[in-house]
């Protein structure tokens, strides 16, 4: 073989004899040529060389099996490379194209066998093929190069340490998860077999493994199935740290936004499903509809993880009808059994939300004859003061409009912040001040004609309403002035 490019370049005629001279040329294997110096006798296996076909030039192959029909590693390497790859060989060898040899890898004891002995070659050509599929440019390329591998075989090896791995047990790419899968969350389901670290310190990517069918997530089926028996009644942090990095189909993501699996730290009866939980927010306490997500005080919630839940449908923000009901409902209660610190919170919370930007402005017209606003009000007749509840379109939040009747902001509150959020007016319209001026004086005149038909005797009593009736008029024009 060496001496075949050499008489070719001298005479350019015998090329043409190329492919008769291969297939005469007969030859033994090293191996038997070895146990004829030690003068062993036995059957002497003649090989053609018309059956090889390649020789190897991928680096990647190096020290590797392959098939019969390329050269002997030891052969190649006593004839050398660069001999091989002459011109005057191109119609006797070609370069081993590698899909050839995964086809013949495939089903060597190397890759499929149980032999322990051969673990290292097996993980050289896992990171071979490795190489080769992360080289691929296309996808179409890459689906058909896995095609080619055994990947319902149990060939690729098992991270040893677990009770139920032998000290060298290889699976099949589907019963297996990736090295770096945290799979903390399922602990005491079952256990999860993952792939030697060995592999991906050797230089296998994960990609390559994925494709091979390795789960890097469990599915969405086993989770489902085992809700009720996984450990994160008190703690669900691993199981949404788990989510967040899954590869989550949309039929997962409704699943899971519809199945009732989180814990409320406020609420032990039962499991809730995502949108009937609220993140962790002080100023949702007061309200005794909102059920918190159970989450350690400890270990702080990343953007990642705040994001997912919310992605999830945990509220951030209770609904406005909510909201409004609870204030309804407080406020129509009796003086003894209301929790007046509860409802100004709420209503703290409330004008928080409303206003150019906030998230209630929108709907929050439709409340405007809702009675929730803690008001005060004047008894014409009395004088004295009581205190009532009454809608944004019911009140005003100039004081001076007690002296005619009308309903005012309680003065204890924040008047100005809540009447422009609330969308109070501050003064009865012209119409509505000129009919309760007419109300005022038919009840003086009333009042005054009740005193005189009383007697003589009493003019006291008279002297008294004429004095109250003008103190009155005079905080009325006062007003209107």
């Amino acid at each position: 073989l060496k001496w075949w490019p050499k008489i070719c370049r001298i005479d350019h005629g015998v090329e043409r004899c190329g492919p008769a001279l291969k297939e005469v040329i007969r030859y033994q294997s090293s191996a038997e040529k070895e146990n004829e110096t030690n003068e062993e006798v036995g059957a002497v296996n003649v090989l053609c060389l018309e059956s090889i076909l390649y020789y190897n030039s991928n680096k990647l192959l190096k020290e590797l099996p392959v098939p019969e029909t390329a050269f002997p590693p030891e052969l190649q390497k006593l004839i050398g490379l660069r001999t091989l790859e002459d011109k005057f060989f191109q119609e006797w060898f070609v370069s081993l194209p590698f899909d050839i040899w995964c086809c013949f890898i495939a089903s060597h004891s190397c890759l499929v066998g149980a032999n322990s002995a051969e673990k290292e070659m097996r993980i050289r050509a896992l990171v071979a093929m490795s190489k080769h599929y992360d080289s691929l440019d296309t996808a179409t390329g890459r689906r058909r190069f896995i095609e080619l591998l055994p990947t319902k075989s149990p060939f690729l090896p098992v991270e040893t340490g677990s009770s139920s791995s032998t000290p060298y047990q290889t699976a099949t790419p589907s019963d297996l998860y990736l090295s770096s899968s945290n799979l903390s969350a399922f602990d005491g389901v079952g256990e999860f077999l993952k792939i030697s670290p060995i592999l991906s310190s050797a230089g296998v990517s994960d990609n390559f493994l994925l494709a091979l069918g390795v789960r890097k997530t469990i599915s969405m089926d086993f989770l489902f199935l085992h809700l009720d028996t996984l450990k994160w009644n008190d703690n669900p942090t691993n199981l949404i740290s788990y989510l967040v990095n899954a590869d989550l189909s949309p039929q997962d993501l409704l699943k899971l936004r519809t199945t009732r699996y989180l814990p409320a730290h406020n609420d032990k009866s039962t499991m809730f499903a995502p949108r009937e939980l609220y993140l962790n927010n002080k100023e949702l306490d007061v309200f005794p509809f909102v059920r918190f997500l159970q989450w350690p005080s400890l270990e702080g919630m990343s953007s990642a993880q705040r994001n997912f839940l919310i992605k999830l449908g945990v509220r951030e923000v209770p609904p406005l009808s909510s909201v409004m009901s609870f204030l309804e409902e407080e406020s129509a209660k009796e003086r003894e059994s209301r929790d007046e610190t509860g409802l100004d919170l709420a209503l703290q919370y409330l004008c928080s939300k409303l206003g150019p930007t906030g998230v209630f402005e929108n709907e929050f017209g439709q409340y405007k004859n809702t009675k929730f606003l803690p008001c005060i009000r004047q008894n014409i007749e009395s004088g004295e003061v009581v205190k009532e509840v009454q809608s944004p379109s019911g009140c005003f939040y100039n004081p001076s409009a007690l002296v005619l009747g009308f309903s005012v902001l309680a003065p204890e509150l924040d008047t100005m912040q809540i009447a422009t959020r609330t969308r109070c007016q501050k003064d009865p319209a012209p119409a509505l001040l000129l009919k309760h001026l007419v109300q005022l004086i038919n009840m003086s005149k009333a009042k005054m004609e009740y005193v005189e038909n009383k007697g003589e005797g009493e003019s006291g009593e008279r002297d008294k309403a004429i004095d109250n009736i003008l103190t009155l008029f005079q905080g009325v024009f006062l007003y209107m002035s």
